[in-house]
């Protein structure tokens, strides 16, 4: 776990242990069943684990993905990258400016632009954008929040996407980009 309250809540504590069970009472889970259901995942690698960890089949259905296509030519587009998604420490965007970093020392002069919420409430968010606004002005650009258009006009005029998230369940934002 990366956050702290994910520590806590998720680790061996009495309080959880507390809660399972109370959770256990209220609605006891009979895994039996669950081979019975008809169970739906929203990627392969879920569905594995599911058949993995719980021997249940899971048929795989994707969530929806808003159809965009580019019409600007791979040739004319920007040698960029755009990062989309929630501005979280599990979506490793310091491994994603260190790789393009590496990208950049070898001659290509690429450009990233982070878009996600840059709220008051996100430290993490915060911390990263005040930090690669000093060290990185020229090339990493923090996008904030932004429309469906706005967001497909600007996956359209880069050259790359990119994604720091290890193990992705199904990841909304990596579909979009592709």
């Amino acid at each position: 776990p990366l956050r702290n309250w994910k520590r806590w809540w998720y680790g061996k504590t009495l309080l959880r242990a507390a809660y399972l069970k109370l959770c256990d009472h209220i609605s006891s889970a009979n895994q039996a069943a669950w081979t019975e259901n008809i169970t739906l995942s929203n990627s392969a690698w879920t569905a594995d684990l599911m058949r993995r960890d719980y021997g249940v089949e899971a048929d795989v259905l994707y969530p929806p993905v808003s159809g965009f296509h580019s019409d600007t030519p791979l040739t004319e587009r920007e040698v960029g990258f755009v990062c989309i998604g929630r501005i979280i420490p599990e979506k490793r965007i310091e491994t994603i400016v260190e790789i393009l970093e590496r990208v950049r020392e070898r001659g290509p002069a690429v450009h990233l632009h982070v878009v996600g919420s840059l709220d008051g409430k996100n430290p993490y968010a915060r911390r990263l954008q005040q930090d690669y606004l000093e060290r990185y002005p020229d090339w990493v650009t923090f996008e904030g929040r932004i429309d469906e258009g706005t967001k497909n006009e600007l996956i359209g005029r880069h050259s790359f996407g990119i994604s720091g998230r290890t193990d992705e369940p199904f990841g909304i934002a990596v579909a979009e980009m592709v």
